[in-house]
């Protein structure tokens, strides 16, 4: 019984002497709202730097562990709403923000050069809701999104960029650089230099171990007569530029096929949905929740709280719980 309890109070030591606390700190920023960036001198990190206020940001990380902000909807330096496209770097070492590229104000339209070539004028135009990827050589990626530029429509985007940080260069690498474009589906399966996935913005996206992009869903275009909800897989090729449909519909607002809960099947899908959150776990499998979209019936789309399992190597889902 001494065993026991000594036992018992060093389990407990350790568990108070390394418990982390599970509370949040206020890091930067402010703390009302619609705040205006503080750009300062392009390229240069300053104290008194920080991005203003938005929503819907693309997001990465680079390989020293600094996260890298592009665009959004929010407040330009006049206080003006719209879609931005600056691009940030903030350093968690210093907490201390640097305005990398882009304008400072908002709905400014791209600069899309030469597509595959890379250029010190080039950069894409404002949006949300983009799609984002990271390769192995540490260089960004972006896809798509809902933009807005002055002077012109709103609308949707399915332009692929590349970010090198090591450049500071954009390069315009494959879709189209006007607005709310169908998508190119070709023959499922099979990749080809037409096939493209149509504007859309809020699509899940991840890398698989080839260094592939995967992206799926998303609200946006998909063929002549289809749109709105998206439930369409697609995977990208960096090395090659081309793109693959993988599986799902070539049309938008499709209910989904569930099967039996636990068991994969060639025929279970997700319905057409945007915004959901993906994942990729240790075996290479993509895992996505919820989102909002269509489960089994065309009523009209909400939101949703199914999770499944994609396993690429077997190309089947499998409705998990939700």
């Amino acid at each position: 019984m001494k065993k026991n309890l000594l036992l018992f109070l060093c389990h407990l030591f350790y568990a108070l002497a390394f418990a982390q606390p599970q509370s949040w700190t206020w890091i930067g920023g402010d703390k009302t709202i619609n705040q205006v960036s503080i750009h300062g001198t392009k390229g240069v990190t300053s104290s008194s730097n920080k991005m203003g206020g938005r929503s819907g940001m693309a997001v990465w990380k680079d390989i020293s562990g600094n996260i890298w902000l592009f665009g959004g909807y929010g407040n330009d330096i006049n206080g003006t709403s719209g879609y931005l496209n600056d691009l940030w770097k903030y350093s968690p070492s210093t907490n201390q923000w640097t305005w990398v590229n882009g304008d400072q104000l908002a709905n400014r339209s791209g600069v899309y050069g030469t597509k595959g070539t890379a250029a010190p004028t080039n950069k894409p135009g404002g949006r949300t809701s983009a799609s984002t990827w990271v390769d192995g050589n540490g260089d960004f990626w972006l896809f798509g999104g809902y933009a807005g530029y002055a002077g012109e429509e709103d609308g949707l985007q399915n332009d692929l960029w590349k970010y090198s940080p090591s450049t500071n260069q954009w390069t315009w690498v494959n879709g189209d650089n006007v607005i709310n474009q169908y998508g190119i589906y070709g023959t499922e399966g099979t990749a080809a230099p037409t096939n493209k996935p149509g504007s859309r913005g809020g699509a899940s996206t991840w890398v698989d171990g080839n260094g592939d992009f995967w992206l799926f869903g998303g609200g946006g275009w998909s063929t002549p007569g289809g749109g709105n909800h998206l439930n369409d897989l697609w995977k990208y090729n960096p090395s090659s530029n081309l793109w693959t449909w993988i599986s799902g519909d070539n049309k938008g607002d499709q209910i989904g096929v569930y099967g039996t809960k636990g068991t994969a099947a060639p025929t279970n899908k997700p319905g057409g949905r945007s915004g959901a959150a993906g994942f990729i776990d240790a075996a290479g499998n993509f895992w996505l929740f919820g989102g909002d979209g269509y489960a089994t019936y065309h009523g009209y789309a909400s939101f949703l709280n199914d999770l499944w399992k994609y396993v690429p190597a077997t190309s089947q889902r499998t409705w998990v719980r939700g």
